[in-house]
């Protein structure tokens, strides 16, 4: 039974998953530029730049927000004699996402109105950028990333929610005035499918905040690696190295508790941040604690008569 204090400990940490962002921008970029697979690198796991190709809308109205939305539609099949469906399809499920740029540029300009300004060239002279509105609307698809930071410092998460191909479903209106108010560029986009990758949406939590939080989040804090040692070696020894430190000399059939023992004999390990489990000569599962900065790696030159050390 828990304790009062390990329930409110419990408490301090849900209150910190919750996430009010302090700033937050949105891409946009063509459906060729690659698609975002993380927006974190590094051990310290700062922010990623974006490829090439990415574009900031610039400032967006604080009043309005930025809104994500999922609207999902369903079939249900009923059964004489049953008050409830027995069976439900989902028929429809569209991710939106809803902004207003405060900035008249290109990119918000493009967007609202539905098109390629990319061939439009300004009057040499007088720098007037004009241009006509299709009679027919084409629909432009293109990659939209919402970016947003909660935090500071060793506390940062990072938020991001990816449309791999966007479009804009509605604009909303525009206003000219002399009193409150402003020009702005709003608009609503919904995630189709990328047919190349075959999603219409990638979801991203990180940042060093939510790397130092991942138990309290629900997920494994641990990195795991699969050692397999190859050859039918039937002596000799293996080492296993991680950042930069090399265990003594494993036994070729040795115990899963034994490599266990070997990795937190390094002195950038400590006992709790590595769990190994299997059978005596592998293959061995090994866990380690993913705030510890490294890679596993293994040599089995030592093996006899050869032998390799495979990690997956």
């Amino acid at each position: 039974m828990p304790s009062k204090v390990a329930q409110l400990e419990i408490a301090r940490h849900q209150r910190e998953l919750i996430l009010k962002p302090r700033a937050a921008h949105v891409f946009g970029a063509p459906t060729t530029t690659p698609v975002v697979l993380n927006i974190t690198e590094g051990p310290s796991s700062q922010l990623a730049e974006l490829p090439t190709g990415y574009y900031d809308f610039g400032l967006l109205d604080k009043e309005d927000a930025i809104t994500l939305s999922r609207e999902m539609e369903k079939a249900d099949i009923n059964a004489i004699g049953y008050s409830n469906p027995v069976r439900s399809d989902i028929t429809s499920d569209i991710f939106g996402m809803a902004f207003k740029g405060l900035e008249t540029n290109r990119f918000n300009i493009e967007t609202n109105l539905g098109v390629d300004l990319s061939g439009v060239t300004p009057d040499p002279v007088t720098g007037e950028v004009s241009f006509d509105q299709p009679a027919v609307a084409l629909i432009r698809r293109q990659r939209y990333m919402l970016l947003s930071e909660v935090g500071s410092g060793v506390d940062t998460i990072y938020f991001g929610r990816q449309f791999l191909a966007g479009e804009v479903a509605e604009t909303g209106e525009q206003t000219i005035t002399d009193g409150e108010g402003y020009l702005g560029w709003p608009f609503t986009v919904n995630a189709m499918v990328d047919t190349d990758y075959g999603v219409s949406v990638r979801h991203h939590f990180g940042g060093p905040g939510w790397k130092n939080l991942l138990e309290e989040a629900g997920f494994d804090p641990k990195v795991t690696y699969v050692v397999t040692i190859g050859g039918s070696p039937t002596g000799g020894t293996f080492t296993l190295s991680f950042g930069g430190q090399t265990t003594a000399p494993i036994a070729f059939n040795a115990t899963a508790a034994a490599v266990q023992a070997a990795l937190e004999a390094l002195s950038n390990l400590d006992p709790g941040d590595v769990t190994v489990t299997g059978t005596a000569g592998g293959p061995y599962t090994v866990k380690i604690d993913v705030a510890k900065v490294g890679t596993l790696t293994g040599s089995g030159a030592s093996l006899t008569p050869s032998g390799t050390v495979t990690i997956s």
